[in-house]
C-alpha cells in the first residue's frame, strides 16, 4: 500500500501560478530542482503526461516556466524526478 503525502508536508515545494492576459507563469523554490512540470490535454488516469519542453529558468531563489495560454486547455502537474 502506498503512503499518502499530506499537501502541507514541509518537504514539498509550493507551486505558484500567476496569469497574465496571454501567459501563465509557474514557479517553485530553487531548492526543489528535482521537481519538474508535465502536461496533458486530458485529466484522465491514462492521460499520457509529457514533460513541459521549456526549461525552468532560475530567477533569484525560484525556478520558473512561462507558457502561452493555449486552446484547447492544457493541464499541468508537478512531479519529482527520481
Amino acid at each position: 500500500m502506498k503512503e499518502m503525502v499530506k499537501l502541507s508536508d514541509p518537504a514539498l515545494p509550493r507551486l505558484q501560478i500567476q496569469m497574465d492576459s496571454d501567459k501563465v507563469m509557474l514557479s517553485w523554490p530553487s531548492w526543489a530542482s528535482q521537481f519538474h512540470l508535465e502536461y496533458s490535454t486530458a485529466m484522465t488516469p491514462v492521460a499520457g503526461w509529457k514533460p513541459v519542453n521549456e526549461p525552468a529558468q532560475e530567477v533569484g531563489e525560484s525556478l520558473r516556466v512561462i507558457q502561452e495560454i493555449r486552446s484547447p486547455a492544457v493541464f499541468c502537474r508537478f512531479r519529482q524526478s527520481w
